[in-house]
Order: C-alpha cells, then structure tokens, then sequence
C-alpha cells in the first residue's frame, strides 16, 4: 500500500491509503481508495504527499476542520467497531461527545465500555477522531498516541480546553 508524510505541528503524519479498496466516507457514499492507518511519528517528512487524503489533511492543518470527512477510511473490525468509528466520524470537529454517547449511537447503547475499547484501537486516528471522544465528567481521557497530542489536536479544532 501507497505510504505517505506529511509535515505538521503535531508530529510527522504518516499515513497508507489503499487505491484499490472500496471506502466509506462519513456520509454513507462508497468510493473508491480509502486510508488504511495513520499515525504521529516524531522525525523527517519521509515522502511526498500526493494523494487527495494528503491535500485534504493539509486543509484540515490549514483550519478546514471539516476537510477530514471527504477522508474515505477502511479498517478491519466487527459490526460493532465499525458502528462506532462511523459515529465518530459524526462528531463535529470542535466539539467532543462522552463515551456514553458515542455508545449511544449505536445497536448497543449500553456498550461504553466496548466503545471506549473501540476508540483505544482505532487504527486511523484523526481521521476517525477518537480524540473528540471525552470521559463523562468532561476531563479529556486518555488517548493512545498521549493526552498533550489529544489537547493539541482538540484545540487545534476550536475545542475550549479549561
């Protein structure tokens, strides 16, 4: 699969995209290519970014939060796990959403805690925004990439972190 970077004030994103796979965008529609797995790395933009899942993280970079759902994503997981990160892909950016109510929005309301699981495996962060997803109480949780990144990245989309 097709690899790319991209600079940012978060870190290096990295990022595969499959050209061949048949993705879901946040409103239902099905296209064709789709971004497999993204992560923040430390170090030097290793390649150049071409493709549109590129140019659209850079107008997500450039203060177009909304850019990340023209995203098409495709990852591997069960009925439930993919209920879930397709709500989380509905979650405005600049906002955040408790566990609870992400669970909420699928065939299993009660799951929060398998939702909070779903959000901790979520290979496509940022993208899929497991970072808007926040603890009951209103504190930001945790995040597998760091809670300074989560902060960062909900800031960065006009989050007010008191």
């Amino acid at each position: 699969m097709p690899r790319e970077s991209i600079a940012s004030p978060f870190g290096r994103i990295d990022f595969e995209w499959n050209p061949d796979a048949l993705g879901t965008i946040a409103d239902g529609s099905r296209v064709q290519g789709a971004v497999t797995r993204l992560e923040f790395r430390r170090g030097a933009v290793s390649s150049t970014a071409k493709s549109a899942a590129a140019r659209l993280i850079k107008k997500w970079l450039a203060g177009d939060c909304d850019a990340l759902l023209e995203i098409p994503v495709l990852q591997s997981g069960t009925a439930f796990r993919q209920e879930v990160w397709s709500a989380m892909r509905l979650i405005p950016a600049g906002t955040v959403s408790p566990y609870a109510e992400l669970a909420a929005q699928t065939s299993s309301p009660l799951a929060v805690r398998a939702a909070a699981s779903t959000c901790a495996n979520n290979a496509i962060p940022l993208i899929v925004p497991c970072h808007r997803v926040i603890r009951a109480d209103g504190s930001i949780g945790n995040y597998a990439l760091g809670t300074a990144l989560k902060r960062d990245l909900l800031v960065h989309e006009g989050v007010d972190i008191s």
